[in-house]
C-alpha cells in the first residue's frame, strides 16, 4: 500500500498519488503563476510572497516548487511587458520591484529589460550614453555609444552592388517605423556570396557604427547608410557609395539579439536621416526650396519648365523600374518625384499653353527626298520635318502628373497616409488630371476622419 505524494496518506495499492491532491496541486503551481501578473506597484512584493505561501499549503506545494512557479511568473510578465521589445516606464518600475525581491539571478531578463528601456529611450528621442572604463575605439567629440555586442562576425560580398532587398529595415528615402522580434523570425544571416573577415565587438553610437577586434577596426558612418537588411541574428548594411560592398554584422554569441541592432541602428538612422529628406513645403514642416530657389523656379523660361517637366517624369519611371534590384533607385525616384513636384505649379500652365512640335513634311515631298537620296541624287538624307517651321499642339485637358501620382502609390504602400492626403489634395487644386478624390477618400479614411 503506497502513500501519496502531495497529502502523504494512503493512495492505495501499486499507487503514489490521490488523483485530487494532482489536480490540486497543479492547479496551485498554476496560481502561483499568475501572482505576479495580478500585481501591482502600489502594493510591496511581499505581499505576493506570502499569497505564494498560502496557496502552496493549501496545494501541496513544497518551497521548491513555490519558488520555481514564483520565478515562472515573473518570467510571464517580463515576456508580456516585453512582447514587442519594447517596455514602458511602469512596466520597468514593476519589474525592478520583482526582481530584487526574491534571491534569484535575473540577469537574463534584467538583460531584456536593458534592452527594451533603451529603445524606449530611442523612440522618445532620448540617447541612451554607456559610459565604459576601457574604450578600444577612439570615440568623435561628444558621440555617445548607445550599446556593445559581443561576439559578433563580420562578413562582406565579394563585389559591390549585392544588397539584399529581402526583409529590408531602414531605407533611405521611405519612413520605416519600430519592427518587433516577430518580424525577424526564420530569417538568418546565410549565403555563399559573404566572405568572414573577422569576429570581434560591434559598437554602436550616436554617429557611427565601428566593429573592433584586436586584428581590426571598421568605421561606418550612420551618415553613409543608404539601406539595411534585417536579419532575425544580425544586421545587413549597405553604403551610399557605388563601389561599397554588402556589410553584415552577425551575432554569433547571442543570435537572439538581431531584432535588437536592427532596430536601434533603425531608430538611429530615423532620427539623423529623418530630417534631411526633402518634400514640398505644402506637405512638411521644413520647407522644400529657400525664398532664393522658389524665386529662380518662377522665373524659368517656359521650355525649361518643360523640359524639367518631362525630364523628372522619364526619371521617376526609369529608377522606379530597378527599385527591387537596387534600394538606391527607389529613393532617387522619389527625389524625382519631389523635384517634379516642386515645379508642378508652374509646369501646368506651361503646358496647357501647347507645345511648339516641328511641322511633319508633306508624305510626298519627304517620300521623294527619301528616293531621290537612295539612288545617289543627293547626299544628305531627308529630314521628316520642315527645317525652321513649328506647330503648336494644345492639350484638351490637363495631363496627368507623374511624381504626384508615384509618390502617393509609394506612401501609400507605406501607410503614410497623411501624406497622400496632402499629395492628392495638392494635385487636385493644381488642377493635375488623375484620380484625386479616390485617394483622398482611402486615406482619409484610414485616419479616421
Amino acid at each position: 500500500m503506497g502513500n501519496c505524494v502531495y497529502c502523504g496518506k494512503k493512495a492505495g495499492l501499486f499507487k503514489s498519488v490521490h488523483p485530487e491532491c494532482e489536480e490540486k496541486h497543479s492547479q496551485g503551481i498554476a496560481k502561483i503563476k499568475k501572482l505576479p501578473l495580478l500585481y501591482s506597484i502600489d502594493e510591496p512584493f511581499a505581499q505576493t510572497i506570502e499569497a505564494s505561501k498560502q496557496i502552496a499549503a493549501d496545494c501541496f506545494i513544497d518551497e521548491l516548487a513555490r519558488l520555481r512557479a514564483l520565478i515562472d511568473g515573473i518570467g510571464m510578465l517580463a515576456e508580456k511587458y516585453l512582447d514587442d521589445g519594447v517596455i514602458t516606464v511602469d512596466g520597468e518600475k514593476t519589474m525592478s520591484a520583482l526582481v530584487t525581491s526574491i534571491n534569484y539571478d535575473f540577469s537574463a531578463i534584467n538583460e531584456k529589460i536593458k534592452k527594451g528601456v533603451a529603445l524606449r529611450n530611442l523612440a522618445e528621442g532620448t540617447m541612451p550614453n554607456i559610459k565604459l572604463d576601457r574604450c578600444p575605439i577612439d570615440l568623435e567629440e561628444n558621440e555617445r555609444i548607445i550599446y556593445v555586442f559581443s561576439g559578433v562576425a563580420f562578413y562582406r560580398t565579394a563585389r559591390a552592388g549585392q544588397y539584399e532587398e529581402k526583409n529590408s529595415g531602414f531605407l533611405r528615402g521611405a519612413k520605416r517605423d519600430y519592427q518587433g522580434p516577430s518580424i525577424f523570425k526564420g530569417y538568418p544571416v546565410a549565403g555563399n556570396a559573404l566572405e568572414p573577415i573577422d569576429v570581434g565587438k560591434l559598437f554602436v553610437t550616436d554617429k557611427n557604427i565601428y566593429f573592433y577586434s584586436e586584428a581590426m577596426n571598421e568605421k561606418i558612418s550612420l551618415n553613409e547608410i543608404m539601406a539595411t537588411t534585417n536579419y532575425n541574428d544580425g544586421i545587413g548594411i549597405q553604403k551610399d557609395e557605388k563601389a561599397a560592398k554588402y556589410t553584415v554584422f552577425k551575432m554569433l554569441f547571442h543570435p537572439e539579439d538581431g531584432w535588437f541592432v536592427c532596430n536601434i541602428v533603425l531608430y538611429l538612422l530615423e532620427a539623423i536621416k529623418g530630417a534631411q529628406i526633402n518634400v514640398p513645403n505644402d506637405i512638411a514642416k521644413e520647407p522644400l526650396q529657400t525664398a532664393a530657389e522658389e524665386k529662380e523656379d518662377a522665373g524659368m523660361k517656359p521650355e525649361e519648365i518643360r523640359g524639367k517637366h518631362f525630364e523628372y517624369g522619364k526619371k521617376i519611371v526609369e529608377h522606379y523600374a530597378l527599385r527591387n534590384k537596387n534600394p538606391t533607385h527607389l529613393y532617387l525616384a522619389i527625389q524625382f518625384c519631389y523635384d517634379q513636384i516642386k515645379i508642378a505649379k508652374y509646369a501646368l500652365p506651361e503646358l496647357m499653353k501647347g507645345t511648339k512640335m516641328p511641322r511633319m513634311k508633306d508624305s510626298d515631298k519627304f517620300m521623294k527626298e527619301l528616293l531621290d537620296f537612295q539612288s545617289g541624287k543627293t547626299k544628305e538624307e531627308p529630314s521628316s520635318y520642315e527645317e525652321g517651321e513649328f506647330d503648336c499642339i494644345k492639350m484638351s485637358h490637363p495631363p496627368t502628373h507623374a511624381g504626384y501620382t508615384q509618390l502617393c502609390i509609394i506612401r501609400a504602400q507605406e501607410e503614410r497616409w497623411e501624406e497622400v492626403l496632402s499629395l492628392a489634395t495638392q494635385a487636385k487644386t493644381e488642377g493635375w488630371t488623375g484620380d484625386w478624390d479616390k485617394r483622398i477618400e482611402k486615406a482619409r479614411k484610414k485616419l479616421g476622419a
